[in-house]
């Protein structure tokens, strides 16, 4: 069984002259992901997580940084685009901010106020919303705590190391 780029299988299998693997294509069913994962060594007893593979719930992974009291984020930056995943504490406040990129943003658990340019939304798990360059926003959270998945474009400079701060 191969779980979340994780090798958990103790079966092995060689390719064929194509590069093909018929275990592999068995067990994950797509040929093209099949090759990506036997030729990075999935099958070859190799059981350590791939570099390119990541966890919402791992805060061993990413740049670490705190946005605020209550507010810590685990940050994965690429070339293009930004990732963040935010833990807010329940009854934590965000500061109102702005920056030059653009940001989407993704409530995966928890509940929260999102404000946005003067407005507020209660928004839920599985919600989410965008924030253009400059919009000044902010977010806070009552009885329960919250999860959210930020996404920039281009990345933010200041993101790319840890620290404190929007």
């Amino acid at each position: 069984m191969i779980d979340k780029g994780r090798c958990q299988s103790s079966a092995t299998s060689t390719p064929d002259e194509s590069g093909a693997n018929p275990l592999i294509d068995e067990l994950v069913g797509n040929k093209e992901l099949t090759r990506i994962n036997y030729y990075s060594g999935c099958m070859d007893g190799n059981t350590q997580p791939r570099e390119w593979i990541h966890n919402l719930h791992n805060d061993d992974s990413g740049i670490s940084r705190t946005l605020a009291d209550g507010l810590n984020a685990q940050i994965f930056a690429g070339d293009n685009s930004m990732l963040s995943v935010v833990s807010i504490e329940p009854h934590s406040e965000g500061d109102l901010h702005s920056h030059p990129e653009e940001q989407w943003g993704v409530l995966l658990e928890g509940e929260c106020i999102r404000i946005q340019e003067g407005e507020q939304a209660h928004v839920e798990e599985g919600d989410f919303w965008h924030t253009p360059a400059e919009a000044e926003h902010a977010i806070e959270t009552g009885e329960k705590g919250a999860l959210v998945l930020d996404i920039f474009s281009p990345p933010r400079p200041e993101y790319r190391s840890s620290g404190t701060g929007y």
